[in-house]
Order: C-alpha cells, then sequence, then structure tokens
C-alpha cells in the first residue's frame, strides 16, 4: 500500500504543469492574477486572503457564512468542475470590466464563475459567490469545510490530506474485499483440483492475488466524486490507477506463466522426457522479462514517458535472437510438435522414411531410435515432424501374406483344390479377421502359375503372429505335397 502512494505522488507530480505557467505575480490587477492569488491563497490555507478575493452580496451570505468558508466552498467546486487553463483568462485589458471562467453547478442551480473589477481590482462578482452555498449542497461538499483546518491545508500531489485519508480507507475496504474474493478463489480452485484439473486449480490460485489487487484500485478509482477530489487530483489518481494497473496485469501474466511452465514440466517428465526442465526453465525466465519489461514501459508511458527506443531495441535484439537459433527453435518447435501430437512415444517401434526402430527417448531437440542392427539413431525433431512416420506400436493386426509360384505343369483340379485347402488352412490361425481371408490364382505366366493368399490377423503381439504364421506356413508346405504340387 505504501509503495502504491509513492508511486502516486512521484507520477502524479510529473503530470502536473500540463497547462500553460501561471503568472507569478499575486495582486488583484488583472483576471488572470486575481484567479492566481485565489488559488495560491487557497493553497497556502491562508483562506483570510482568499476570501479577500470574494465580492461580498449586498445581503451577505447564506446562514452566516463567512468569507473563509465562501471561499474554501468555491475552491472545493473550481476543482470539481473547472481545470484552469491559465492562458485563456485575460491578463491586462483595460477595455474589460467582467470575465466569465467556467460555470459550477448541476440541474437548476447553474451559475457563471465571474469576476468583477471594482474599484480596480478583479474579484469573484457576487452573483457568483451568493450561489456557492446552494452549490456545494448539491455537490454534497458544504460538510467538507467544517473539517478541521490541518486536514484541508496540508495538500500532495493535489490531493489534501483528508483525502488521502479516505484514499487509504477505500484502498483498505477494497483489499479486504478483493482478499475475500482472492480467499474464495483460492477455495474453489482447491474442489477443482479435487474433483477436476490440478492445472486449471492452480492457475486460479496464481490469478487470484492480482485480481483482489485489481479490486482495490477500482475502489480508488471510483473515488473522485465520494472525495471530492479536484479534477487534477482525479487526473492524477487516473494515471496511477492505469499505471498499476497494468502492472499488476503484467503480474498476473508472469504468475500464471510459472504454473503454467510447471504444468508442462511435470507433464513432460510424466511422458520419459526428463532435460525438458532446463530448457523450459531458461524459456519462462525470458517470458517473464520479457513481460515485466512491457508492463514498465506501458506503465511509464501512460505517464508520458517516450520508451519507444527501448521497446524498438528489444524487438531487435528479440528478432537477433530468433534469427541465430532459427535451427534450435525449428527442433524446439518439432519436438513440442511430436509432443502434442503424440506420434510416438518411448518404446514405441516405428518406422521413420526406410529405418525402423524402437523409440528410446524424445528429447525437446531430438530424438533417439534404437535400430534393428541395435545402432543408436538420433533424428532432429525438426526433421521428425517434416517426416512419414509409421507408429508400428498402434498397429491393431498383422496382416499374413503369401505367394505360391506353382509350376506349370499343376492340372487347374490341382489348383482348386490347393486353393481350397489353404482357405481352409488361415480360417483355423487364432484371432484370424474370416471375412480378410483371400486365396486366388492371380497370374498365369511361362514360369509358373501365382496363387496368392492372405489374411488379416487381430492380435498385436509379434511374436504370437510369428509362431501363427510359421504353422501356417507349414501347413501350406503340407498341402502341396498332398496334392502332389511343387513350386518354381
Amino acid at each position: 500500500m505504501l509503495l502504491m502512494w509513492i508511486g502516486f505522488w512521484a507520477f502524479s507530480t510529473s503530470a502536473q504543469g500540463e497547462t500553460a505557467a501561471p503568472p507569478a505575480i499575486r495582486n488583484l490587477e488583472t483576471p488572470r492574477n486575481a484567479v492566481y492569488s485565489f488559488m495560491m491563497a487557497a493553497r497556502d490555507g491562508d483562506w483570510a486572503e482568499a476570501g479577500s478575493v470574494l465580492q461580498r452580496p449586498d445581503g451577505g451570505w447564506e446562514g452566516n457564512a463567512s468569507a473563509s468558508e465562501i471561499a474554501r466552498a468555491l475552491k472545493l467546486l473550481l476543482d470539481r468542475t473547472i481545470w484552469i487553463e491559465w492562458g485563456n483568462i485575460p491578463g491586462a485589458d483595460a477595455s474589460l470590466s467582467t470575465v466569465t471562467i467556467g460555470t459550477i453547478g448541476m440541474h437548476a442551480h447553474k451559475v457563471d464563475v465571474v469576476l468583477n473589477r471594482i474599484d480596480g481590482v478583479w474579484k469573484f462578482s457576487s452573483n457568483t459567490t451568493e450561489a456557492v452555498p446552494t452549490i456545494a449542497r448539491d455537490y454534497g461538499v458544504w460538510w467538507i469545510i467544517q473539517l478541521p483546518p490541518y486536514l484541508l491545508d496540508t495538500t500532495i500531489a493535489e490531493i489534501e490530506l483528508w483525502q488521502w485519508i479516505g484514499l487509504t480507507a477505500l484502498a483498505l475496504i477494497g483489499a479486504l474485499t478483493g482478499m475475500a474474493v482472492s480467499h474464495a478463489l483460492r477455495r474453489g480452485s482447491q474442489t477443482e483440483a479435487a474433483h477436476r484439473s490440478e492445472f486449471v486449480s492452480r492457475s486460479v490460485a496464481a490469478l487470484a492475488t492480482p485480481i483482489g489487487l485489481l479490486i482495490g484500485l477500482i475502489a480508488i478509482r471510483m473515488s473522485g466524486d465520494t472525495l471530492s477530489l479536484s479534477i487534477p487530483a482525479q487526473t492524477n489518481v487516473s494515471l496511477g490507477c492505469r499505471a498499476f494497473t497494468t502492472l499488476i496485469v503484467a503480474w498476473a501474466f508472469v504468475r500464471w506463466i510459472r504454473v503454467f511452465a510447471s504444468h508442462i514440466e511435470s507433464t513432460l517428465a510424466a511422458r520419459g522426457i526428463s532435460d525438458a526442465g532446463p530448457i523450459i526453465r531458461i524459456v519462462r525466465a525470458l517470458l517473464v522479462f520479457l513481460i515485466m519489461m512491457l508492463g514498465v514501459s506501458a506503465a511509464l508511458q501512460i505517464f508520458g514517458l517516450d520508451l519507444s527506443a527501448v521497446i524498438a531495441g528489444l524487438g531487435i535484439g528479440a528478432a537477433a535472437i530468433a534469427l541465430a537459433s532459427q535451427q534450435t527453435l525449428s527442433n524446439l518447435f518439432g519436438g513440442a510438435s511430436v509432443m502434442a501430437d503424440r506420434v510416438v512415444k518411448p518404446g514405441d517401434s516405428c518406422q521413420i522414411g526406410s529405418i525402423s526402430g524402437t523409440v528410446e527417448r524424445i528429447g525437446l531437440r531430438s530424438t533417439q531410435l534404437r535400430t534393428a542392427d541395435r545402432t543408436l539413431l538420433i533424428v532432429a525433431n525438426g526433421d521428425l515432424s517434416q517426416s512419414r512416420v509409421e507408429n508400428l506400436s498402434n498397429r491393431d493386426g498383422f496382416r499374413f501374406q503369401t505367394t505360391l509360384n506353382l509350376k506349370t505343369d499343376t492340372t487347374t483340379t490341382q489348383l482348386r483344390a490347393v486353393i481350397a485347402d489353404v482357405t481352409a488352412a488361415l480360417k483355423v490361425i487364432e484371432n484370424v479377421d474370416a471375412s480378410s481371408i483371400s486365396v486366388n490364382l492371380t497370374s498365369i505366366h511361362s514360369a509358373a502359375f501365382d496363387v496368392e493368399a492372405s489374411a488379416i490377423v487381430t492380435t498385436t503381439d509379434g511374436a504370437a503372429f510369428t509362431r501363427s504364421k510359421e504353422t501356417t506356413l507349414f501347413e501350406i508346405l503340407n498341402i502341396l505335397a498332398k496334392q502332389g504340387c511343387t513350386l518354381v
């Protein structure tokens, strides 16, 4: 909370003075000097001097109010309704006798803020000052002039001491409300973790505190009318709230990125990718730095500081790093693609192009395969993501296929008998899909008659299929011997 107020003060002091510089003479010889004298006397807490700039109505002020009380109330009304542009208030001009600097009031009670020249000096007109008590009651600020002088006369960054106290109280109320909301979100996240997703619950818990702070800022931002803040003070508070909102949003992103990175790291570790942790932590650190730099830059730019050169430099640096690590980034994204699509996993048998093997390890940069020759093949993930990958471990069956090249002296009777007997032999294979069995004479040429036999065996056990295939081939040899047929 203390840091928030320090930030408001430091930044708001830079936001002041955006209008034309006021005159440096405190007298009543010109309209501009008269308004300046009134404002400076009010800022100094010299309400007797401020009251001397007011023209007293003939019948006095309502409720026998003093000139000092009317001056306090007029200052509050001016702060709430008029942003004084000193350059728009006339200086020395002998032809003028009346000057209007704006309008105060609401609904039916509106009055122009007029200065009249009386005996060579300028004062706020009696019509204006006479309406001040009524308009102050309409705005609900008449009670403020009854506060102790030290609460009204002590000002920091255009905000009076009583308003600082009110802002602090509202901020505490907002903070307590935010803490309650944050606690409720955390409790809800624990329930979510118990029933659904731990990642969602951790994300909610990480965002709970920033959400609570944002609620506190909303309370402060809505305090302008409640605390009768002046237009400069409202501007300062608005700038401070916008800047801190930007920082809190950046902080929320940083907290969530840490949760997300932790979730990714644990997910990859569960899939056997143990070397992902250091790389993920490096990427996380870079993202955190980038987001915080952007957040701070955006917050400073709210106050008019031009950081475009810094942002451009960061962009050029990021582009240079990305260009220098293009191949590495390609492999990283390729690895992310392989992991996201779950193309293969450690232990899977697969074929990549013309090479087959068993996946031993999937890293962020490369994938390792143990080939049939027991060599270790390392494939860059960038290449793997662009290759045709056949996952042999995800097959739902095996295809039995063989071609019998029978000599041309085989008779048609023998051919039909062989086809019938081989069909019967395929039907007794364990787990065979009967609808897939096919035994046909497929080709006749001068060297041989070709009989092709095929069937799908719905088993994922490669060793069992190999044994069944061997048994079936022996049975086919027996069938050929039985029918008196020979192979070419």
